[in-house]
């Protein structure tokens, strides 16, 4: 029914009315007609056709509104990002309606489209995509938390009630939740970590961590996982593999590194030419396809470097130890 609701309404030239669209689909029967008035309701829920006030039906990008990512300017304005358009929607701050920065919004297009600038206004928050906020906790006068945001793009005056501060002080950096949105940026929330006093050592670096939800910790099954690998190499690892430890092969990354994935070597030819072998640790022979260490290492995508540590997408047992190229020991690399 889905399907066919939408290729119909794909493929009108007007706005049609929900027993038009009966006739079009050949629908007859009460309990076909209850059918497409469910299926139109969750259509338009997903924000994937446009319901007049004249109760009529179209796909929403023949309407005047049109789904999209707000990005926030640290000025109050923003821009939604709409897939078909090839400029953004400029929505003032007047007409943010609550939305920040990263929302999903369906925007209301004001301004003619064939102006220099597209103009709008957001009518509905569809997702809220950031859900937990990193910030600066000082308290009033009445015992009343305020958060003051790290990210000057996110506009939202978030109140924290002593009660729900985990004991918090003033100059806390803290994550929050947000429990209840008491209008279009004022809202309640609640503490669910202290990161540290802004003045101590380190808590800036650490802001970011929880800000960008990096994962410093590697779960249970990954540890498990980690635990029953081999940290040094076997004889019976080297079964049909090239013995290359008699050649000349040296790492290339600086004195400071702790996770060395890479080493070169160069042999002079007899006819003045030069090879060039690369070599690169070979990680896929401890780290299957599918295994729990895959997956978070997938969902991780790349270790992370920041400027006082490294968050590493493999746990360290790997990236430093037997995936890791260090001198004087063997080790399995792809070549």
């Amino acid at each position: 029914m889905r399907d066919k609701i939408i290729n119909v309404l794909k493929n009108s030239d007007r706005a049609l009315d929900i027993y038009e669209l009966k006739d079009k689909l050949n629908l007859n029967t009460v309990d076909e007609l209850k059918e497409l008035s469910d299926e139109l309701r969750k259509l338009e829920d997903d924000v994937i056709i446009y319901h007049s006030n004249k109760d009529k039906y179209m796909m929403l990008e023949n309407s005047h509104l049109r789904k999209g990512i707000m990005r926030a300017n640290k000025k109050g304005f923003g821009f939604v990002e709409v897939d078909g358009l090839t400029d953004d929607v400029y929505v003032s701050a007047d007409n943010m309606n609550g939305a920040i920065h990263d929302d999903v919004v369906v925007v209301e297009i004001t301004s003619k489209m064939n102006i220099d600038r597209i103009e709008g206004r957001v009518l509905k928050i569809i997702e809220r995509k950031i859900n937990k906020y990193i910030g600066l906790i000082n308290f009033d006068k009445n015992g009343l938390g305020h958060i003051t945001l790290d990210d000057s793009k996110i506009k939202l005056d978030i109140e924290i009630p002593k009660e729900n501060s985990l004991n918090a002080v003033d100059g806390h950096k803290v994550v929050v939740k947000i429990d209840k949105q008491l209008g279009n940026n004022r809202c309640i929330g609640h503490v669910v970590e202290i990161i540290g006093h802004v003045n101590d050592p380190g808590v800036d670096i650490l802001s970011i961590v929880y800000k960008y939800n990096i994962n410093v910790d590697f779960p249970d099954d990954v540890k498990n996982e980690v635990s029953k690998l081999p940290m040094q190499v076997y004889q019976s690892d080297l079964e049909g593999r090239r013995d290359l430890r008699d050649e000349m092969i040296f790492t290339i990354d600086g004195d400071d590194t702790k996770d060395i994935d890479d080493a070169i070597s160069v042999e002079r030819l007899s006819n003045g030419h030069y090879k060039l072998g690369v070599h690169i640790a070979d990680v896929s022979y401890y780290v299957k396809e599918g295994s729990p260490l895959d997956n978070e290492a997938l969902e991780r995508g790349t270790s992370v470097y920041l400027v006082d540590r490294v968050i590493p997408m493999l746990p360290h047992e790997l990236s430093n130890g037997i995936c890791s190229l260090n001198p004087g020991v063997d080790r399995l690399a792809i070549s």
